[in-house]
């Protein structure tokens, strides 16, 4: 790899990550690299099995908030979950509903309630013991316990389907992704460049080069001093 100066370098690609690199590489006059380990190495492998924290399907999205601006701000979150899902091909968004509950009668119970009224919330009141039973056979609520289920969209995410997709929109967009490990992070200043520039030291079997970038931005799940 000859030595390249990045407008931006990104360190670490999970699901902050990912969308950092789709989001700065949608601007074509911002060079961009993403520095993000696909795969556990042999040493790791002997300690643990998977690479990151979002190996789970159980990120659940739901509209039914008490509070009106995340019922809101979670429509249009489902929005641009199905306009990434169109860039990319790649499918992460399951919109079978979501079950919320509250103490009846209590004061959340009634802000539900309103909300749900106020921006139109489509729901399904199962609180009668028969319909819970039949429509969730394998569900057993506390009897102080008012369910509804959202049928507006509501759903889960696949979080690695997520960051993959985030990813490919982002390299089509001109993103350079490093398959790597980030191990030293300098300050140098270099007479070619006005400004100065990060030097990022990654592990690269092949070749060891280092790249060059005017801003990092750190993303990581943790560092190692």
């Amino acid at each position: 790899m000859s030595e390249e100066v990045y407008d931006l370098c990104i360190i670490g690609g999970g699901m902050y990550g990912s969308a950092a690199a789709r989001y700065a590489s949608a601007n074509s006059t911002v060079k961009v690299c993403l520095i993000d380990p696909m795969n556990l190495t042999e040493e790791e492998k002997k300690t643990r099995e998977i690479l990151s924290s979002y190996y789970d399907e159980g990120r659940i999205v739901h509209i039914a908030y008490a509070n009106p601006v995340m019922q809101v701000l979670v429509r249009h979150t489902i929005k641009r979950f199905r306009e990434l899902e169109k860039l990319s091909g790649i499918q992460f968004y399951h919109s079978v509903g979501a079950i919320v509950t509250a103490e009846k009668h209590s004061s959340i119970f009634f802000k539900f309630l309103q909300g749900f009224e106020m921006h139109d919330v489509s729901y399904i009141d199962i609180s009668e013991k028969d319909t819970l039973k039949n429509r969730f056979p394998y569900l057993e609520l506390d009897e102080r316990d008012h369910p509804w289920l959202d049928d507006d969209g509501a759903g889960y995410i696949n979080p690695r389907n997520l960051v993959e997709a985030q990813k490919k929109v982002a390299q089509l967009q001109g993103c350079h992704i490093i398959d790597d490990i980030v191990e030293e992070v300098k300050m140098l200043q270099m007479e070619s460049i006005c400004s100065m520039p990060t030097l990022l030291m990654y592990r690269d079997e092949l070749a060891g080069m280092p790249a060059f970038a005017k801003r990092s931005l750190y993303i990581t799940a943790h560092t190692i001093s």
